[in-house]
């Protein structure tokens, strides 16, 4: 597992909002109020020097949040499915 520094912690989120949400390191600057334009450009340097690392784990993330969601649906979705089952017969 890929364990990232402070600051690279920083580089993943504006990588994942370019690479992922098409945002340019202009609009990105626009949403972190504490990121510079000069920032952006040098967080996406580190990105893809990286970018094999941080994109597995990217991927390890999204497997243990699709996991956990499978195994603990949302309250709402089991009430759903209740209802739709018909009456009990209690």
């Amino acid at each position: 597992m890929l364990v990232l520094p402070r600051a690279a912690c920083a580089s993943r989120k504006i990588a994942i909002w370019h690479e992922y949400l098409g945002m340019s390191a202009d609009e990105i600057v626009l949403h972190i109020l504490t990121l510079t334009l000069s920032d952006a450009p040098a967080a996406l340097v580190y990105y893809f020097d990286h970018i094999e690392e941080i994109r597995e784990e990217i991927r390890h993330e999204q497997e243990f949040v699709d996991d956990f969601q499978r195994m603990y649906p949302p309250l709402l979705h089991t009430e759903l499915d209740n209802c739709s089952a018909g009456p009990r017969s209690d």
